[in-house]
């Protein structure tokens, strides 16, 4: 792994960090849901987990994962 790998996973950790940090009270709440909540849909991956494995694939499949559940939120998830 170069240095533009490593700058490009974190810049994709900052973007899934500011999207799921409204889900909580403070940012530890995030931060501890992104490196140990065990994510069913992803086969009990956890968000970091998904991204180091699978890089941009995992990024795009986690903001798509994200926005299911915001929109599932708004929607109160009736009939979704």
């Amino acid at each position: 792994m170069n240095s533009s790998d490593i700058y490009i996973k974190h810049q994709w950790q900052i973007k899934i960090m500011a999207r799921i940090s409204l889900w909580f009270e403070d940012s530890y709440d995030a931060l501890n849901w992104y490196l140990y909540q065990k994510l069913n849909q992803f086969g009990g991956l956890t968000a970091e987990e998904l991204l180091i494995e699978n890089g941009q694939q995992g990024y795009e499949s986690l903001m798509q994962y994200v926005a299911n559940k915001e929109l599932c939120k708004l929607k109160a998830c009736i009939g979704i």
